[in-house]
């Protein structure tokens, strides 16, 4: 997947789904760039300075804590990088980001989203099959 985003890309050009690369912060320090999902806008305001809730799902599933590792983040649309959606995972990624992102509330959305893709991959598997 390329990276098509600029600095300049404002909140709203993001949707539920989208895969990112942000950074991810822990106690105040940047552990790196992680790969994550767009579950939603961080606020209801839609200015250049909007920003974006991001799930790390790659470090497990959505939990937002204060003292412990966070897979949940809040983040500005000038630190990520768009690498495509979750249209662009196999079916066995969809299951499991499906059953994750069900144990959060944030992530609703993604859940509803991500489930109707798998349904799809899924029927078209056993069409093929059968």
């Amino acid at each position: 997947m390329t990276a098509t985003s600029t600095p300049t890309t404002p909140a709203s050009a993001y949707q539920v789904g989208d895969i990112v690369r942000a950074p991810h912060w822990q106690r105040g320090r940047i552990t790196g760039y992680r790969r994550g999902v767009v579950i939603g806008p961080l606020a209801d305001s839609t200015g250049p300075e909007a920003g974006l809730r991001v799930w790390f799902y790659t470090l497990g599933a959505p939990v937002l804590t204060s003292d412990g590792p966070s897979t949940l983040a809040g983040v500005f649309p000038r630190e990520v990088c768009k690498l495509g959606d979750i249209y662009d995972m196999s079916e066995r990624q969809i299951s499991a980001l499906t059953r994750a992102a069900r144990t959060h509330d944030h992530t609703h959305l993604l859940a509803v989203k991500a489930e109707q893709f798998w349904r799809k991959l899924r029927t078209a598997r056993k069409t093929e099959q059968g």
